[in-house]
């Protein structure tokens, strides 16, 4: 039997079977992978208090010789985003963030960067003076790294947006967590990213 590790975010796990779960992981070093963890819904389980949504684990598993779903065998939990996991509304745009990603990327191939870039999200999205603004951030880098960020230079924008998505693409994450810009900016700039974001899937 072939062996994976890897270290990943749970970005959706469902019920499969009476007393297992299926999980979908983004790694830094798979990509996009689906794992079977059986018995994980047992109460005596050793999975038990370790897999949820965008619970950050190592996880070590069995490689599958005939499909895509492979077999956890363990995992050690590292993060809970625990201050993410008690603001429902920033976890509903967490998921909507995740569902969005996973329709961008391939299955099962490694783009570390975006590894970093969701692992940054939700480490940072609940300490933001503006939520919002920790949203569209995603996007934009998000954006910029699939090769489709708007062409915001050719929008001819005013000085203040510009100052805005010059900040959005270059600061680090720690250095806009007080910015709080007018909403009118970022409304334009949200409509502006789910415009990209829809044409990047379709």
């Amino acid at each position: 039997m072939k062996e994976g590790s890897c270290r990943g975010i749970i970005f959706r796990l469902y019920p499969y079977s009476d007393a297992s779960l299926i999980l979908h992981v983004l790694s830094r070093e798979q990509g996009l992978i689906s794992l079977i963890a059986k018995g994980a819904r047992r109460q005596k389980s050793s999975f038990a208090g370790r897999l949820d949504l965008f619970y950050l684990c190592q996880f070590e598993f069995i490689l599958s010789r005939r499909s895509d779903l492979h077999t956890l065998r363990e995992a050690q939990l590292l993060d809970e985003h625990r201050a993410l996991a008690r603001d429902y509304e920033l976890l509903c745009a967490a998921n909507a963030n995740a569902r969005r990603l996973e329709r961008l990327i391939e299955r099962q191939i490694p783009v570390p960067e975006l590894f970093g870039l969701f692992s940054d999200y939700l480490k940072y999205l609940p300490l933001h003076a503006e939520p919002r603004l920790g949203n569209l951030l995603f996007q934009v880098r998000l954006l910029a790294l699939l090769g489709n960020a708007p062409k915001f230079d050719r929008m001819r924008l005013a000085q203040s947006r510009m100052e805005l998505i010059l900040s959005l693409l270059e600061k680090s994450w720690e250095e806009l967590l007080e910015l709080s810009p007018p909403k009118e900016e970022l409304q334009f700039f949200e409509r502006v990213a789910e415009a990209q974001l829809r044409d990047c899937t379709r």
